[in-house]
């Protein structure tokens, strides 16, 4: 894994579009998130707007026990969890996705259809 994850890097490295600091930065986030896990908590608590979370079941960076514990934590958010998807749905699988994004916003927002 950590072969993979070097090469990885390496060749991200190299690509024209790749952000140095943009990449940083959301390494230093996670890292920060995984230190202040009550802080997380409570961040993800205090939203007051409809949230869908999205997750896939074969997620190989957020575990879905990780999904499900945010779901149960915020049981206004909707929530799903796709069959056989991994970390970016909405490349894997991205009709799966729009439906779904439309079929939520149907439901939030009845006026909008």
């Amino acid at each position: 894994m950590l072969t993979a994850s070097t090469a990885l890097a390496t060749q991200r490295q190299k690509q024209d579009h790749f952000d140095a600091a943009a990449f940083l930065a959301a390494s230093r986030s996670l890292m920060r998130v995984a230190g202040q896990r009550r802080r997380y908590w409570e961040m993800m608590a205090s939203v007051r707007v409809p949230v869908l979370l999205i997750g896939g079941e074969a997620d190989r960076l957020v575990p879905v026990a990780s999904i499900r514990q945010a779901a149960a934590r915020n049981p206004r958010w909707d929530t799903v969890i796709l069959p056989g998807v991994g970390h970016t749905p909405q490349l894997e699988v991205p009709d799966n996705v729009i439906g779904t994004i439309r079929d939520w916003l149907g439901r939030i927002t009845p006026s909008a259809r």
